[in-house]
């Protein structure tokens, strides 16, 4: 894995980076920041482009959508934000919640999206304007993942209570509970085909699901911290997993082997590009970098 600093602060005070995502069309990442704001870099140039201010705290999610023409925020301010990239990335809408915004996720055709927050309550939305569809108490702790599945028809969800659970998205009723642990669940992703997916635990545990038989959940050892964020290759379904423990771990398709790479600091979030060529990192030094796989 061959790495590339896209951005690194210069003092000594300068805010953790806490989530990334970087744009399909364009050449553009996106960053949120522990003091509130979103920053706009290009990917070419390796230059700031914009800084997005309109936050009030920690900037928890940020999702590019419509091939990179918005930009969907989240924080524990309580309120999710649409920026359009045709108005120079100016806010739009914003949705207002009860409480810290966790996590966000959206369907495969862009019209709704749902955000987690830290009482356990899912709010599913309309993307067209920030509307909300409804309010879903799914959990009674913080949602840690939300993955749309089953042709947008159902949700995935997790939480800190331990609960990897699938719900059906026109009754709202609970179809299963796929995974239950007594170690907070910190992460989700979901493999291209929906197929499997990969949980990452407070303990540094990464469990992986058979969604479609009735494989036992493979565990993952390795990492000895929180995994924060994991992410399947969009054109090969391997596997990359970050963890507070400043390592990243790219994993094999069948999980035997991975190539393990480490940080100044821990890794706040990770993203792969839409070609699985490269993937992005945030951390709590603030630095932002991309990665080439060799």
């Amino acid at each position: 894995m061959l790495e590339t600093t896209l951005y690194h602060p210069s003092g000594s005070q300068s805010p953790p980076l806490t989530c990334v995502s970087v744009s399909p069309s364009k050449d553009i990442v996106a960053v949120g920041t522990l003091d509130a704001q979103i920053i706009l870099f290009n990917t070419r140039t390796r230059k700031l482009r914009r800084s997005l201010k309109g936050h009030e705290k920690l900037v928890s999610s940020l999702m590019f959508l419509d091939g990179g023409d918005y930009l969907l925020s989240s924080s524990w301010d309580g309120t999710t934000k649409m920026w359009s990239s045709s108005k120079k990335f100016e806010e739009s809408y914003t949705l207002r919640h009860s409480t810290d915004i966790k996590v966000l996720a959206v369907d495969s055709t862009f019209s709704k999206g749902v955000a987690g927050t830290r009482d356990g309550l899912v709010k599913l939305f309309s993307l067209k304007k920030l509307t909300c569809i409804r309010n879903l108490q799914f959990h009674q702790r913080d949602i840690s993942g939300l993955a749309f599945y089953a042709g947008d028809t159902k949700l995935i969800t997790t939480s800190w209570s331990g609960k990897c659970n699938l719900w059906d998205l026109s009754s709202y009723d609970l179809v299963e509970t796929i995974f239950q642990t007594d170690k907070r669940i910190r992460s989700l992703t979901v493999s291209p085909d929906d197929t499997k997916a990969a949980l990452g635990l407070h303990d540094g545990t990464v469990v992986i699901l058979d969604l479609i038989g009735d494989i036992k959940p493979q565990t993952l050892d390795g990492h000895n911290d929180v995994v924060g964020s994991l992410a399947f290759n969009p054109s090969d379904s391997t596997l990359l997993t970050s963890s507070w423990d400043t390592t990243i771990r790219l994993w094999s398709n069948d999980f035997s082997q991975y190539e393990e790479t480490k940080l100044p600091t821990g890794v706040t979030d990770i993203t792969w590009d839409q070609r699985g060529k490269k993937f992005f990192t945030s951390d709590f030094s603030g630095s932002l970098k991309c990665w080439t796989i060799s």
